[in-house]
């Protein structure tokens, strides 16, 4: 019976130590994620000023012409 016992407690601490082994894989892959938007994010605010521009040039030329 103890032996049965001990062997339930091994399953269950190898259980746990996997799921936990996921939560963290999940963990670094959602930081990726974020890491990755926030360059996205970075890259697609740099483009806005020459964007604007480009629309207020184009909204001159309609309304003079």
């Amino acid at each position: 019976m103890t032996l049965l016992f001990f062997a339930f407690v091994n399953a269950s601490t190898a259980f746990v130590k996997g799921l936990n082994f996921k939560v963290q894989e999940a963990v670094v892959q959602q930081k990726a994620l974020q890491k990755d938007l926030l360059k996205k994010k970075t890259e697609f605010l740099d483009h806005v000023p020459a964007l604007v521009t480009a629309l207020l040039y184009f909204a001159y030329v309609q309304t003079s012409s």
